[in-house]
């Protein structure tokens, strides 16, 4: 099934979801996140899922980072991309982890390790 620009698959309790805009090598493109983030839903929804796995389509990248042309940086196109996050865990208490300023960070449920999202640092200079 055709999710934004993601294909979702169920085959018995695992979730496959496939990034799939190999032209510009599956990046982080908002039909992509889009797709990324109903994926999710679906895959807390369905109790019968116990596995998820993200691939890429296409033979050169898995995923090339952000794709940013689509996606406002000022302050408010952060929060929004933020809240979805955050709709996604159906958390009120979340802890974002970081080591460095260039490192991936990552928010996850306070008291469940069952969830992480990965927050990957972007320098714009």
């Amino acid at each position: 099934m055709r999710l934004g620009s993601v294909n979702f698959e169920k085959r018995g309790k695992v979730a496959i979801i496939t990034l799939d805009e190999p032209s510009k090598l599956n990046a982080l493109s908002a039909g992509i996140r889009q797709g990324v983030l109903e994926s999710l839903a679906r895959i807390e929804a369905d109790d019968e899922i116990r596995v998820g796995i993200i691939t890429g389509n296409g033979d050169k990248a898995f995923c090339a980072g952000a794709d940013i042309s689509g996606i406002s940086l000022e302050a408010e196109g952060v929060q929004k991309f933020l809240r979805e996050v955050l709709d996604v865990v159906h958390t009120p208490n979340v802890a974002l982890e970081t080591n460095t300023h260039n490192a991936p960070g990552v928010i996850r449920p306070v008291g469940d390790d069952n969830f992480v999202h990965v927050i990957m640092p972007m320098h714009l200079g």
